[in-house]
C-alpha cells in the first residue's frame, strides 16, 4: 500500500520539508548532512509465520534515509526521514512502505542545567514492525504513530545530577481489529556519586508515572426481523495508571567495560469498560448497556546492563522486566525482556556480529482488552566487508521463533539477507 500525492510518494514530499526547515538554521552555524541507502534482497521460508500454511517468499527491501544536523557551541539540532520500501516478487499485493521523520534539539542552557526536545512520526504497516524491539507479530493494518516529549538534567553538585522528563505517544490504525492507544509517562531522576565510598559507583534513583489508554470501536449488524436491521456499536476503552520506583547503581570497572542494575516495584491501577449502542442514531443517547471493571496490581521492576567496549570487538546485554506498552493489543503488558548484542573485527575490512533476543509479553486481559501470553526467541548472525568510506556488502541469517500460548500457535521463521549499503556525509 503506496501514500502518494501528487504522484510522488509522500516520504519525499516529507524530506523536502525537513530540508526547507532546515535549511535557515543550518546556514547560520556549522551543520551537515548524511545520506544512505540500503538494498536488502530477502528469502523467508514462512512469510506470513503460519504453523500450519508456510509460504516461501523472495522480496527486496529498499532503505533510503536522510539525516541533516546544525551544531553550535551550545546547541544541536537533528533531523532525519527514513523509508522501508519492500518489493515482492510474488506476492505484489504485500508490497508496502513505512516512513519514519524525527527530529531533535539539545541545548545547554547553562553550565548546570541542559535540556532536550523530541518528536517524531511513523506511518508504517508491515507485520515485522514491532518483533524486533518487542517481540510481538500482529497483522499488516495500517498504523499513524506520533511520539514527543521533552526532558531537562541540572548538575546539582560536583557529584549529583538530577533530571525529569515527559514522553507523549499516540498511535491509530486504520481498521478495527487492532487498538488505538495514547500514553502519558514522566520521570524523575537522580545520580549521585558514591566514590568516596565506593570508587566508580554511581547510586542511580528513578520516580516514574504514567497514564495509558487504549480503544477501539467495533461495528455489526443485529437482524431484528427478517426485513429490519439495527447497527450494533460496541466501544471496548482501557485505562491504565502505573507507578514504579527504582534504585539502583552504575559501574564502570574500566573504560571499556560499565554495567548498571536497578531494581523496584510498580503499582498499577486500571479501569476496562465495554459500550454497546444500538440503532443508526442512538450514539448521540444514551447507550443500551454498560460494563466496567477496576482492579488494581502491583509487582516488580528491573534492570540488569553490562557493555564492553575494545578495538576489535563489542558486546552489550541486558535483562529487564517493566509494565510496558503493547501496541495494538491493549494500554500496558508485562514484558520480561533479554537481549545480547556482539560483534568482532576480523581486519580492517571484515567484520562478523550477532543479535540474540528473548521477549516474554504477558497480559492478563479484561473485558477490554486481550489476553497476552506470547515468547519471542530470535537470532541473528552476519559478515560483512567494508570496500571503502561509502560502499559496505554483507550477508545475514535470521531465526525466529513464537510461541503464542494464548492461541496454542507455534511459529517459526528462517530467513537470509544480502544487502548493500551505500553512505555518503559532509564529512567525507
Amino acid at each position: 500500500m503506496k501514500a502518494a500525492v501528487g504522484g510522488l510518494p509522500i516520504f519525499w514530499w516529507l524530506v523536502l520539508l525537513l530540508v526547507f526547515l532546515a535549511g535557515p538554521a543550518m546556514a547560520a552555524g556549522p551543520y551537515g548532512a548524511r545520506l544512505s541507502l540500503g538494498i536488502e534482497g530477502r528469502y523467508s521460508d514462512n512469510l506470513f509465520f503460519d504453523p500450519d500454511d508456510a509460504v516461501e517468499a523472495y522480496y527486496a527491501l529498499l532503505r533510503p534515509q536522510l539525516n541533516l544536523f546544525r551544531l553550535s557551541e551550545r546547541t544541536r539540532i537533528d533531523l532525519s526521514a527514513h523509508a522501508d520500501m519492500a518489493y515482492h516478487r510474488d506476492h505484489s499485493a504485500l508490497d508496502a512502505t513505512d516512513y519514519r521523520l524525527g527530529g531533535q534539539l539539545r541545548h545547554q542552557c547553562s553550565e548546570r542545567l541542559e535540556a532536550g526536545l523530541e518528536a517524531g512520526y511513523t506511518l508504517d504497516e508491515r507485520r515485522e514492525r514491532e518483533l524486533t524491539e518487542s517481540g510481538l507479530l500482529f497483522g499488516d493494518d495500517r498504523r499513524r504513530r506520533w511520539h514527543g516529549g521533552f526532558d531537562g538534567r541540572y548538575v546539582l553538585t560536583e557529584r549529583a545530577t538530577a533530571g525529569l522528563g515527559y514522553g507523549y505517544v499516540d498511535e491509530t490504525f486504520d481498521t478495527d481489529r487492532q487498538f488505538d492507544s495514547r500514553g502519558h509517562q514522566a520521570t524523575l531522576w537522580l545520580f549521585q556519586s558514591l566514590d568516596r565510598y565506593l570508587p566508580r559507583v554511581t547510586g542511580r534513583l528513578h520516580l516514574s508515572a504514567g497514564r495509558y489508554e487504549s480503544m477501539r470501536r467495533e461495528r455489526a449488524i443485529l437482524w431484528l426481523t427478517p426485513w429490519e436491521t439495527a447497527d450494533v456499536v460496541t466501544d471496548y476503552r482501557q485505562a491504565v495508571d502505573n507507578y514504579s520506583a527504582t534504585v539502583g547503581m552504575a559501574y564502570a570497572w574500566t573504560e571499556t567495560l560499565t554495567g548498571h542494575i536497578d531494581l523496584g516495584g510498580r503499582w498499577t491501577r486500571s479501569a476496562d469498560s465495554v459500550t454497546q449502542h444500538i440503532g443508526p442514531s442512538s450514539l448521540d443517547g444514551d447507550p443500551v448497556s454498560r460494563r466496567t471493571q477496576r482492579s488494581e496490581s502491583h509487582g516488580f521492576v528491573g534492570t540488569l546492563a553490562l557493555e564492553r567496549t575494545g578495538e576489535r570487538h563489542w558486546l552489550s546485554a541486558s535483562v529487564s522486566h517493566d509494565l510496558v506498552p503493547a501496541s495494538g493489543s491493549n494500554a500496558l503488558t508485562e514484558r520480561t525482556a533479554l537481549v545480547l548484542s556482539l560483534g568482532y573485527r576480523l581486519s580492517l575490512l571484515w567484520r562478523v556480529d550477532g543479535d540474540g533476543r528473548y521477549y516474554r509479553n504477558r497480559s492478563d486481559g479484561g473485558p477490554a482488552a486481550r489476553p497476552v501470553d506470547q515468547h519471542s526467541v530470535q537470532a541473528t548472525v552476519g559478515i560483512s566487508r567494508q570496500f571503502d568510506s561509502h560502499w559496505r556488502i554483507g550477508t545475514r541469517y535470521r531465526f525466529v521463533r513464537i510461541d503464542d500460548r494464548q492461541t496454542g500457535r507455534d511459529q517459526t521463521a528462517n530467513s537470509v539477507m544480502v544487502l548493500v549499503e551505500w553512505e555518503w556525509s559532509t564529512r567525507d
